[in-house]
């Protein structure tokens, strides 16, 4: 009884994520990707309306370098996703649920990430 609710509490945690981050793509202004700094800002309001994401919100490059986070982790800056399985399958056009991660250096588990990417066309 107790898995069974513990299972549904994740799955409603993982759709509210997955829908969160389609409403991201759905209406993230085209031109922010040319202004960082703007985008960061937009990715910040949005996070503060609702707050799901623990580690906050990134958006890459094509290449996976990351151009805008919030809030803005020292770590992230400069820092290329490309190889991670999530960015991959984002950037193929499907929702993707990363691999948690181990940062042996600090013992540290690092929880899964969500991505998502939708191309849009400007015009």
């Amino acid at each position: 009884m107790l898995a069974n609710y513990v299972a549904h509490d994740v799955d409603q945690k993982i759709v509210q994520r997955q829908a969160m981050l389609k409403q991201l793509t759905a209406t993230l202004p085209l031109k922010l990707l040319e202004h960082p700094a703007q985008l960061r800002a937009w990715l910040g309001e949005r996070h503060e309306l609702q707050p799901i994401f623990s580690q906050g919100l990134f958006v890459t490059y094509l290449s996976g370098l990351t151009l805008a986070d919030y809030p803005q982790r020292a770590e992230r800056e400069g820092e290329n996703y490309g190889d991670r399985d999530y960015v991959r399958a984002a950037l193929q056009g499907e929702q993707a649920i990363g691999r948690p991660l181990f940062r042996a250096a600090d013992r540290l588990l690092m929880a899964a990430d969500f991505a998502m990417c939708q191309a849009k066309k400007q015009g």
